[in-house]
């Protein structure tokens, strides 16, 4: 069962961040796809429906509270048969090659969780918001930078950050 911080997240209602790097992948059939810290598993179920029944999405998390709902999500919408989860920190253990690699990781500086809507702050637990420095941006760079030696030649790495600005050549 969920911890009672995730009860409620049986939508299949992407967050705009999350919408957008779904509309970035342009996701073919059959395609491999890594889904970094992927939480509650929503854009896991919607990579793994894009890629139809020859194509898989290998879905990690630190949190098994997480995994456990995105096992739920996946199962409720079909696509359990080409979903892996992975309980790990971040890329640990994972293999590519991968079409894709998406992410939306915990970005937010510590210093403006308090600020978030209440719908998130009330809801997410910690591990899912504060990007592991003071500016919020030491997970994300980390996962753009290993991201890169898990793809195919031509492949996609997509990390969503809302309202982040950070410096291009430090991914």
């Amino acid at each position: 069962k969920a911890a009672p911080h995730y009860e409620g997240y049986w939508s299949a209602q992407l967050r705009p961040a999350q919408d957008r790097l779904m509309q970035l992948a342009a996701l073919q059939p059959g395609e491999r796809v890594l889904d970094v810290a992927c939480g509650t598993g929503l854009v896991t179920f919607r990579a793994a429906a894009a890629v139809g029944p020859g194509g898989s999405v290998v879905a990690t998390d630190i949190s098994t509270e997480a995994l456990a709902v995105a096992s739920m999500n996946v199962s409720r919408h079909g696509v359990a048969d080409r979903v892996e989860l992975v309980r790990a920190d971040l890329f640990a253990g994972l293999h590519g090659p991968f079409d894709l690699i998406v992410s939306n990781p915990p970005y937010i500086r510590s210093a403006d969780i308090a600020m978030l809507a209440p719908e998130v702050r009330d809801h997410d637990p910690g591990i899912a918001l504060y990007g592991g420095s003071e500016d919020g941006l030491a997970i994300p760079l980390a996962t753009a930078r290993v991201a890169a030696g898990l793809l195919r030649p031509g492949g996609l790495r997509l990390v969503g950050l809302v309202g982040v600005r950070a410096d291009p050549e430090a991914a």
